[in-house]
């Protein structure tokens, strides 16, 4: 693997189709290759300069044909100073192809973080929401109610659920400024329906609030049946949050090996 087999014009065709290359792999997801170079210390310090200076800026292409064929993108900028760094492009959707089970789940998350309905099918509240100023974020706990979770036994008497946690900060017009989303796996000692029934799943998050959000919208979707709960956070009941002072970061010791 060369320096010059890592920037290889690939043209317009699919650039993993072939032989693995990791020099074109890397740069065409929008990396960068470090080949034969010792001055770490140097690129750490690029790469916290670029990141103090960026603005990052999306689209959504035209449906187009649905023939699971490489798409390039292509960014060019009117200044010369400017630089982009971005993917060689995208994959289109194959209308042939069944939507793969986990990307559907995060596709029915993403709609049901943006909507306006109510998702009542898992009852969720939130508890112990403070925020932090100076850091610009919130911290909460979710609450789910065990109730149509689909809890599956597991051994030694146990019962586990999984779920996928999501919460994002919304503009009044429903754009997405800041968003997280996370897998959990909830546990508890027993395997009695009646008992599972009124068992409390708590979940904390932290999340960013931009200036302009206006709500926070959480929502929770079970693995095994794909029920959906959601709650929401409006910037008056954001702005009452009590604000303790964000915990300073502690240095772990390590003991010795």
């Amino acid at each position: 693997m060369t320096e010059m087999s890592a920037d290889a014009n690939i043209g317009e065709d699919d650039p993993f189709s072939g032989d693995i290359n990791f020099g074109v792999f890397v740069n065409e997801t929008g990396g960068n290759l470090f080949y034969n170079r010792n001055d770490i210390d140097n690129e750490i310090k690029r790469s916290q300069e670029l990141g103090s200076e960026y603005y990052t800026l999306t689209y959504e292409p035209d449906a187009g044909n649905a023939d699971g064929k490489f798409r390039r993108v292509r960014v060019t900028l009117r200044d010369p100073a400017l630089r982009v760094v971005t993917k060689a492009g995208y994959f289109a959707q194959n209308e042939g192809t069944p939507v793969h089970p986990r990307k559907q789940k995060m596709i029915d998350i993403s709609e049901a973080v943006r909507s306006t309905i109510p998702f009542p099918a898992l009852a969720l509240t939130i508890e112990d929401l403070v925020r932090h100023p100076d850091t610009g974020r919130v911290e909460f706990t979710v609450v789910l109610k065990s109730g149509n979770i689909g809890w599956q036994a597991a051994d030694n008497g146990k019962s586990t659920v999984d779920l996928t946690l999501a919460a994002a900060s919304l503009t009044e017009r429903g754009d997405v400024l800041a968003s997280k989303a996370e897998t959990v796996t909830a546990s508890t000692a027993s395997q009695d329906a009646a008992r599972l029934a009124e068992v409390m799943t708590r979940m904390p998050m932290r999340l960013r609030v931009p200036p302009k959000t206006q709500s926070v919208r959480v929502v929770v979707q079970t693995a095994e049946n794909g029920r959906i709960g959601a709650v929401e956070l409006d910037r008056k009941t954001l702005d009452a949050a009590p604000q303790p002072p964000t915990p300073e970061p502690k240095l772990l010791s390590r003991p010795p090996d």
